[in-house]
C-alpha cells in the first residue's frame, strides 16, 4: 500500500505540474495579445468542477480571454475539460474558419 501512496503522489504531482504548463502557455498566448487582455469576466459559480479540472487555473477567464470575449462555457454540458479540448485541438484560428456555429458543431 505504501509503494502504491508514492506512486499516486508522484503521478499527482505530475500532473500539477503539467497543469503549470497549460497555464503559462495560456498566459503566455494571452500577453501576447492586446486585443485577448482586455476581456475579463467573473468566477462562475455554477459551473460544477469535476475532480479532474485544474485547480490552480481559472479556464473561464483564461478561455474567455482566449476566444477574444466569446464564452464557451455558457454552453450546457461543456465542461472546462472540453474548453481545453477545444483550445488544444481546434484554437482561434481554427474556430474562425467556420462562417457559423452551426458549421462548426457538425
Amino acid at each position: 500500500m505504501k509503494q502504491e501512496f508514492e506512486t499516486y503522489n508522484q503521478l499527482q504531482d505530475k500532473i500539477e505540474k503539467y497543469d503549470q504548463e497549460i497555464k503559462t502557455m495560456l498566459d503566455e498566448n494571452i500577453d501576447s495579445d492586446n486585443n485577448k487582455k482586455q476581456y475579463y469576466i467573473d468566477k462562475k459559480t455554477r459551473k460544477r468542477i469535476n475532480k479532474n479540472t485544474p485547480k490552480s487555473i481559472d479556464l473561464n477567464l483564461l478561455g474567455y480571454q482566449y476566444f477574444e470575449g466569446v464564452d464557451l462555457l455558457k454552453i450546457e454540458g461543456l465542461s472546462h475539460a472540453t474548453l481545453l479540448a477545444i483550445i488544444s485541438e481546434v484554437g482561434l484560428e481554427g474556430i474562425k474558419k467556420f462562417p457559423k456555429a452551426k458549421h462548426f458543431a457538425s
